[in-house]
């Protein structure tokens, strides 16, 4: 940002100056302005994959949390079919 802002100064100082003439200050001023354009896009496209990134972890986290709670209630119904198992194999004895 601040070497964007750079350029646009240096593209001002020579229309301060008068030393060169209008067209030339028009280029750098162009320069500048795209300088800013691509950097904004660039932003843009960084911002809208962060966006993505972001909203494909919150899924991740859900799906994690159902899988933790469906993992989890098959341990518990695990555990209590062999402490049933157990039981009556000690009662048959």
């Amino acid at each position: 940002m601040k070497k964007a802002a750079g350029f646009v100064l240096m593209a001002l100082i020579p229309g301060a100056c008068g030393t060169t003439d209008f067209g030339d200050r028009l280029q750098t001023q162009g320069a500048a302005i795209s300088s800013l354009g691509k950097q904004w896009e660039n932003g843009e496209a960084m911002t809208k994959r962060g966006n993505a990134l972001i909203e494909k972890g919150h899924k991740r986290i859900a799906e994690g949390g159902e899988m933790i709670a469906d993992g989890t209630d098959l341990v518990e119904r695990g555990t209590a079919l062999k402490a049933e198992s157990e039981a009556v194999y000690r009662q048959q004895k």
